[in-house]
């Protein structure tokens, strides 16, 4: 996750959510499709070093 900005973003109107990468150093861009449907609660976690999408709408009231 060093020296890449990533982001949650929809391309268009049919709500399609990708995770968006930025690598600082190569000013490269790459778009990552997400597996529909899209959760209405999207956030980016660090997961072992690594970035990934957690659904916050999975949650129950009382924990996982």
């Amino acid at each position: 996750m060093k020296n890449v900005l990533y982001y949650l973003a929809f391309t268009d109107s049919s709500q399609t959510c990708v995770l968006v990468s930025f690598d600082i150093r190569s000013e490269e861009l790459s778009m990552i499709k997400l597996p529909p449907p899209p959760g209405k609660r999207l956030a980016l976690i660090n997961y072992g070093g690594k970035v990934a999408v957690f659904d916050f709408s999975l949650l129950k009231e009382n924990g996982l």
